[in-house]
C-alpha cells in the first residue's frame, strides 16, 4: 500500500493524501485483526488433523485465568 500512497503523493501533493491514507492502512489493519482473533467461532477441521479456531477462543480458558488473577491480586487487592 506504501508504494500506492507514493504514486498518489508525487502526482496530486495535497494535505489530506497522507490522513486518509493512514485512516485506509489503519482501518484495513483493525479489520484483519479483529478477524483473526474471533473468527471462526466454530473449528473448522482441515485434511490431515488441522483445525482453525479463532485466537482468543483457541486460549479462552488461559485469558479468562490471566484476566481474574489481574482483577482480584492486582486491581482489588484481595489474595
Amino acid at each position: 500500500f506504501g508504494l500506492l500512497q507514493m504514486i498518489i503523493w508525487f502526482f496530486y501533493n495535497g494535505a489530506f493524501v497522507l490522513p486518509i491514507c493512514g485512516f485506509i492502512v489503519g482501518f484495513a489493519t483493525n479489520w484483519v485483526a479483529l478477524k483473526v482473533i474471533f473468527l471462526p467461532t466454530e473449528p473448522i477441521k482441515l485434511w490431515g488433523g488441522y483445525e482453525i479456531l479463532g485466537l482468543f477462543l483457541k486460549r479462552q480458558e488461559e485469558v479468562s485465568e490471566t484476566f481474574a488473577r489481574v482483577n482480584c491480586v492486582e486491581i482489588m487487592n484481595t489474595k
